[in-house]
């Protein structure tokens, strides 16, 4: 989700850090430094940045890195930081970095960089980046929604129906599509929102969802409008709604993101504006904070998975990966490989002793599958399972059906803006949005 002045709100946030990169916007007053949010910094940054104040621009940016250091937007605003202030050599160092994770980058077109551009050093790492824009495409179309302005943030596989529910950013509803592409309208109510995460209960003939939207005109204290969220349960078969759940304080913004159901039915959902994390208990069923991270470690929680047994839940922040111990709530980091990034994460599954994620970080849109340690703690190794710039543009996220991996590779949601407004399609006629499908056991 994108499009506001930090672009991102359309779905989620994803391209906070692109305003940390491209340059200023609305400034105010600075922030206290003693705690500063994702927002915060950027807007720390934007300001610095504006008034030609570099050295405390490459300040910011470092903070932001020290938080998540392999996030490709912040590895790249500590980089133009490094050329702003002189320091070419440390900021090839950083370019580096970006080349090692897997991003595509075009320092050789911004002109922070252009003291480098002659040097061999320079143009051997431009040629690094480039290289990792070669497309690898182990799935294959799936198929496409009819309507080019539905928009699908999210999908969930009915088996009982043998159809996929999906449902729309712009026209607030879910549908039922079929496996050749075929749709029909499922449920819709006065009250839904911008439909995101969607996730089937089988077991108990249940469909959840979860909503939200901006608050038109009221905004937050970084100038982000202000969003208010919905999550409803609904009776798989009819699509009558059961009930729905509103978090208690809804005069701050909320944005009920994605979901993860237990085998007892206890069901997870990821609030990203404030980075928590709610719980309903099947025996209870009403709505509780789980979880208050540490807002300067991890913030905009966002995809989530949950590991046979029900024990550890995996949540995709800003940040990275963190393992949470569902008995005690304790939350730690995913260390990974140098040579890959757990940052930016929209959509994040659980297959067999590993993590699948759909990333949609800038320079890295990509499909990507992070084979765990035995003890599911840290990350022992990557491969990555699709990318092209041609194919995958604002992917969002998927389901596990069997051994096959589905999922949303381009689902147009910075088309929506927070005025609620549907920008028209570019191009004629105007692109469908494309599910794809990856074999697992073929790779």
């Amino acid at each position: 989700m994108t499009s506001s002045g930090l672009l991102g709100r359309v779905a989620f946030r994803p391209l906070l850090i692109q305003t940390l990169v491209l340059g200023p916007g609305l400034l105010t007053a600075q922030a206290p430094l003693r705690s500063c949010s994702s927002d915060c910094l950027v807007q720390r940054a934007q300001e610095a940045l504006s008034t030609g104040r570099y050295a405390e621009y490459l300040s910011v940016a470092r903070q932001f890195a020290a938080r998540a250091p392999d996030h490709p937007g912040v590895i790249y605003a500590v980089a133009r930081g490094l050329a702003m202030v002189g320091q070419s050599d440390s900021a090839l160092g950083w370019l580096d970095h970006l080349a090692r994770i897997g991003a595509s980058r075009a320092p050789s077109s911004d002109s922070v960089f252009a003291p480098l551009w002659n040097s061999r050093a320079f143009r051997a790492l431009q040629a690094r980046l480039d290289a990792n824009r070669v497309p690898i495409l182990r799935g294959k179309a799936a198929f496409s929604l009819p309507d080019p302005d539905f928009l699908p943030e999210a999908m969930a596989w009915d088996p009982s129906a043998a159809t996929w529910i999906t449902g729309s950013l712009a026209k607030r509803k879910l549908i039922r599509v079929g496996p050749d592409g075929s749709a029909k309208d499922f449920l819709s109510a006065e009250d839904m929102l911008r439909v995101v995460g969607i996730h089937v209960d089988s077991a108990r003939s249940l469909l959840w969802f979860a909503t939200w939207a901006p608050r038109v005109g009221v905004v937050g204290p970084h100038h982000e409008p202000m969003t208010e969220t919905r999550l409803f349960k609904c009776d798989l078969r009819t699509g009558h709604v059961l009930r729905r759940y509103v978090p208690p304080d809804s005069g701050t913004s909320h944005l009920f993101n994605d979901l993860a159901i237990a085998a007892n039915g206890d069901v997870y959902v990821t609030d990203t504006e404030q980075g928590w994390l709610y719980r309903i208990k099947a025996d209870v069923d009403s709505l509780e904070i789980f979880l208050r991270p540490d807002p300067d470690h991890f913030s905009d929680a966002n995809g989530i998975a949950i590991a046979p047994g029900d024990r550890r839940l995996y949540v995709a922040f800003l940040e990275g990966i963190a393992r949470v111990e569902v008995r005690t709530g304790q939350i730690t980091r995913v260390p990974s490989p140098e040579n890959t990034s757990t940052a930016e994460i929209d959509g994040l599954y659980w297959y067999r002793g590993a993590l699948l994620a759909v990333q949609h970080a800038p320079g890295l849109e990509q499909v990507i599958r992070y084979q765990l340690t035995r003890d599911g703690g840290s990350i022992r190794g990557v491969e990555v399972l699709e990318r092209a710039d041609s194919i995958l543009r604002l992917p969002t996220t998927g389901a596990v059906v069997g051994t096959r991996f589905y999922y949303i590779a381009n689902s147009q949601f910075d088309r929506l803006g927070d005025d609620n407004r549907l920008s028209p399609a570019t191009a004629s006629p105007p692109p469908l949005t494309v599910v794809r499908v990856i074999d697992l056991q073929s790779y």
